[in-house]
């Protein structure tokens, strides 16, 4: 079988494992070819939003000049519209999306009053304004940033924890219809947060799917 190259650019090696995984499982037909600079998280944190853009510029020219990819998703909750709209208009040709995006508009299609679970600050605003876009109502949120950093020393049971916890906290503050987990490392708890809290959650992995077949090979 021909493989399409699939450029996959991470800001966070939080993101690089369970993005290839459930790809390599789910879409055999790409070719992956990830590109990471978890530099780019500090320029986020900061609000550097003109140099992180440069730096996804470039990770693009390679994944398309270098690697060959006919398409390239970013997994980065935080990366802005304002960032997107350039790195689509660098080619017009090539298909750029964000992990996230097919993600909103299912989360409000289930309903309009949605709560953010962000482990990262910078993530809250831009989904916020990325559900606010698709069309919520009302969104209130709660970021737990212990809990990235429990990832990063090597502890996902305690990231796991405290992730389950906030969800339930953050669903009994408002009223809430759908629950968001607005970062890609923690799709892996979709279900299991969805039996405690018993509503609709979503996660920016699996639906992320559907709209890269469709870029691609529509």
């Amino acid at each position: 079988m021909t493989k399409t190259p699939f450029a996959i650019l991470h800001a966070t090696r939080a993101s690089l494992e369970p993005v290839n995984q459930y790809y390599a499982a789910n879409a055999p037909q790409l070719d992956l070819y990830n590109l990471l600079d978890d530099g780019l998280m500090r320029y986020l944190d900061a609000m550097d939003i003109a140099r992180a853009t440069r730096r996804f510029l470039a990770m693009l020219e390679v994944a398309r000049d270098e690697y060959g990819a006919k398409m390239a998703m970013l997994t980065c909750s935080a990366v802005p519209a304002s960032t997107m709209e350039e790195l689509r208009a660098w080619d017009r040709a090539f298909p750029v999306i964000k992990i996230d995006e097919p993600m909103a508009k299912m989360a409000v299609a289930q309903g309009r009053r949605i709560a953010i679970m962000a482990t990262f600050p910078a993530t809250i605003a831009t989904t916020q304004a990325l559900l606010e876009a698709a069309g919520a109502q009302t969104v209130h949120s709660v970021c737990v940033r212990e809990a990235l950093q429990a990832l990063f020393d090597g502890d996902p049971a305690q990231h796991n924890r405290l992730i389950h916890k906030a969800c339930v906290d953050l669903v009994n503050q408002s009223p809430t219809d759908v629950l968001v987990l607005a970062q890609v490392s923690m799709a892996h708890l979709v279900k299991e947060v969805q039996a405690s809290v018993g509503l609709p959650v979503f996660g920016s992995l699996d639906t992320s799917l559907a709209a890269v077949k469709s870029a691609l090979f529509s």
